[in-house]
């Protein structure tokens, strides 16, 4: 379900099926994301205030 600015948090857990639905297989990606990194804090401040309103 989207969210007020439309972003579908849900979206990344659906995706390998959506995938799949479409024929796709044997992709395959990696992700790393710091929790705990100073560098955090500016990441999420800058997806917050660049998302269109």
């Amino acid at each position: 379900m989207p969210t007020p600015r439309g972003a579908d948090l849900a979206y990344g857990r659906r995706l390998p099926g959506l995938l799949r639905a479409a024929g796709l297989v044997g992709v395959a990606a990696e992700a790393y994301f710091p929790i705990a990194s100073p560098a955090c804090d500016l990441l999420e401040t800058a997806t917050i205030t660049a998302a269109p309103r």
